[in-house]
């Protein structure tokens, strides 16, 4: 990809690469917390000239207006990269159910890690259990012939997204996972899976990772790694991964143990959706000898 290929850049080329991409991190950084200094300006327009135009018509993405991306989350670390050469991917939220966007990131109003701010017209708000709940005129009416589901999901007139989530301090969304998918450990402590398998997703070499903790005494994780990689070189690059991601996690969230999975989650094996989201029941039935492994004390 293109992290490898700029590996791959040495002498006074790495030295300008880094600048350039360096630079234009910088300037959409500022630029999204309304701070973008002349400077800044000047010297992204410099840095485009000299690299990320360059490297954006290499990957077909030299037209590009606007990017935005919906249905699974991208870790902030990924779109950090994006900014620096010059794409910058801004996320979406919404559901059939309340007919298309319910918070988005616009251009003077984004922030990496979150999903936006409420599309005009529509009220978001957090329920007690962190559930995301969403009213306005483009909610659904309900499911056709299916009264019980239309129930629940518009429990007091208000859209039962399934979602769990929280705002910052600025009003921005985030995600933290589905309410269905909450581990919840043998001490009682309820942990969103998917910002934990965004971090190590994040990481260079692991193409897939998933959470297994629930009714256990602490968090491991099973891992796919990136084609080309081998066993012994890939249980190296991923202790060193899991290691980073948990300096930045609370206790709790740690991630003690991990397994490398043979091959990729496939479809065809009901491991993932056609949207390609894993089935974490699937594939822990799949793998259950796997994680029993990483509790030997288990009972």
């Amino acid at each position: 990809g293109v992290r490898n290929e700029l590996a791959k850049v040495e002498g006074p080329r790495k030295r300008i690469a880094d600048w350039a991409i360096g630079a234009v991190r910088s300037y959409h950084r500022s630029d999204m917390a309304g701070e973008a200094s002349p400077a800044s300006q000047v010297a992204y327009q410099v840095a485009r000239r000299l690299v990320t135009d360059g490297i954006k018509a290499r990957i077909g993405f030299d037209a590009t207006r606007i990017a935005l991306s919906g249905a699974a989350a991208i870790s902030a670390e990924v779109l950090d990269f994006l900014a620096g050469i010059d794409l910058v991917v801004r996320e979406v939220y919404g559901q059939s159910e309340d007919t298309g966007p319910t918070t988005i990131n616009t251009e003077g109003s984004t922030r990496f890690g979150t999903v936006g701010k409420p599309w005009p017209g529509t009220k978001v708000t957090i329920g007690d259990d962190g559930e995301v709940l969403v009213e306005g005129r483009h909610v659904f009416a309900g499911y056709l012939g299916d009264e019980a589901a239309t129930a629940a999901t518009l429990a007091d007139g208000r859209l039962h997204t399934g979602d769990v989530g929280r705002f910052d301090e600025d009003g921005f969304l985030v995600l933290t996972g589905r309410k269905k998918e909450i581990i919840v450990t043998s001490g009682g402590k309820n942990i969103a899976p998917k910002p934990l398998e965004s971090m190590l997703k994040g990481e260079e070499g692991i193409a897939e990772a998933m959470v297994v903790g629930e009714a256990r005494d602490y968090l491991t994780a099973l891992v796919v790694l990136d084609e080309g990689i081998g066993a012994g070189e890939g249980k190296e690059l991923v202790a060193a991964a899991v290691a980073r991601v948990n300096r930045r996690l609370a206790r709790v969230e740690h991630i003690r143990r991990f397994e490398i999975l043979p091959g990729a989650l496939s479809i065809e094996a009901g491991e993932l959706t056609p949207t390609l989201k894993v089935k974490r029941g699937v594939v822990e039935a799949h793998y259950a000898d796997l994680i029993a492994g990483m509790y030997p004390t288990a009972t």
